[in-house]
């Protein structure tokens, strides 16, 4: 499984929220969306490209997990697998025609670097495209929970200062800075 690191651990309800958050964007794609376990964790199942409510690279993803967790005392990661069956057994199928057709030629390196090119356009290069665009999803799903406020707050709240005016404390009360 690949994953995304936090930077602090979340709470639950920050855990909830990314996976809430997720659960729209796969569902804007028209995943079908179940959760699994006790807290933090999601399967989705992605639609057929005919059932799409939009064409996209994540339509390469045939289906995946996404989970929230510390593993072994670690830090705190979404770590998520994915899953590229349809798209596999579709260049596999592809392969075999390939095969099937270049065993007639004379040079069987040709086939060779035929197979090669087939499996790195057809199957590399939406690899690599929907687990990055996946990537970027769950990264801003997770960043806008876990890490929201990224500068100091303005104006919303004064700052505390000593509510005394600077008259000295009362006979008998002791003011002590805190830590």
């Amino acid at each position: 499984m690949r994953s995304i690191s936090l930077r602090k651990e979340p709470s639950v309800r920050q855990i909830d929220a990314i996976l809430r958050h997720l659960e729209e964007e796969l569902a804007k794609r028209g995943a079908t969306v179940t959760r699994s376990g006790i807290a933090g964790a999601l399967r989705f199942r992605m639609p057929k490209p005919w059932k799409a409510p939009r064409l996209g690279i994540l339509l390469a993803v045939t289906s995946g997990q996404v989970e929230v967790s510390a593993g072994s005392g670690g830090p705190w990661r979404v770590r998520y697998g994915l899953s590229f069956s349809v798209l596999r057994g579709i260049v596999i199928l592809l392969s075999l025609g390939l095969v099937a057709y270049g065993l007639s030629w004379p040079d069987r390196s040709n086939l060779i670097n035929a197979l090669l090119i087939l499996w790195i356009v057809a199957y590399g290069v939406p690899y690599f495209a929907a687990n990055g665009r996946f990537r970027r999803i769950i990264h801003g799903c997770a960043i806008e929970v876990v890490e929201r406020r990224r500068a100091a707050r303005s104006g919303g709240h004064p700052a505390v200062g000593d509510p005394s005016g600077g008259e000295p404390p009362a006979s008998g009360v002791e003011i002590r800075p805190s830590e």
